[in-house]
This record gives C-alpha cells, sequence and structure tokens, in this order.
C-alpha cells in the first residue's frame, strides 16, 4: 500500500489493476443497486474495497488538476472531502494495459 501526498490530496492505493467485470459477474444485490442500468450486456465496472462501481459514471479529471497531474484519469465522489481515484494502466510504450487502477484519495488540505 502506498500512500502518495500531493499539495492537497493524499491517495492511498496499491496500484494494482483490479478486473474489469461485467453484468454476468454481478450478484444479484448488487445488480439491485443498479437498477438505472438500461443496457446490461454493455454495463462494465470494478470492485474496490467491498463496493462496486461502474465505469459509466466516472468523472473524468480536469487535465490541469492536482489528480490528473499525479497520474489519475477520473473519480467517484463519496464526500465533498474524499472519493476513489480511477486510472487505466499504462506501461512505459504507452500502451493501455487491463484493468483499472483505484485508489482512495482525500483532501487533507484546504486552500
Amino acid at each position: 500500500m502506498k500512500r502518495i501526498k500531493t499539495e492537497h490530496h493524499q491517495v492511498i492505493s496499491n496500484y494494482q489493476p483490479r478486473d474489469i467485470i461485467g453484468w454476468h459477474d454481478l450478484t444479484e444485490e448488487e445488480r439491485a443497486w443498479l437498477d438505472y442500468v438500461k443496457e446490461p450486456d454493455d454495463w462494465r465496472g470494478f470492485r474496490y474495497r467491498g463496493d462496486v462501481y461502474d465505469l459509466g459514471e466516472a468523472m473524468r479529471c480536469d487535465p490541469d488538476s492536482e489528480l490528473a497531474r499525479a497520474g489519475w484519469q477520473g473519480y467517484y465522489c463519496d464526500s465533498a472531502w474524499a472519493g476513489v481515484v480511477v486510472a487505466y494502466p499504462i506501461d512505459e510504450f504507452g500502451d493501455v494495459g487491463e484493468g483499472i487502477i483505484a485508489g482512495y484519495s482525500m483532501r487533507w488540505r484546504m486552500v
């Protein structure tokens, strides 16, 4: 587990890609939470810290933001101060790998 601090955020992640899952990988209870999904065959998500996240619901990081400069591409808000950040794994040649990397971001310093 790594803790990375930027100017205003702390991110905790093991930086290990998580499997991207489809609708058929979900339990009945998880499907019930995702009752807004209209096309189950097209749904993609991942599990992180005991929860299921819909890849289509991630907010994109502003390219000039502190999180984007730290390598994160999107986020899900848990509160005004914390959330889950995500990025696709990219190798040294710039190729996108399999899975999704997730971390927990907390704002630790207010401006």
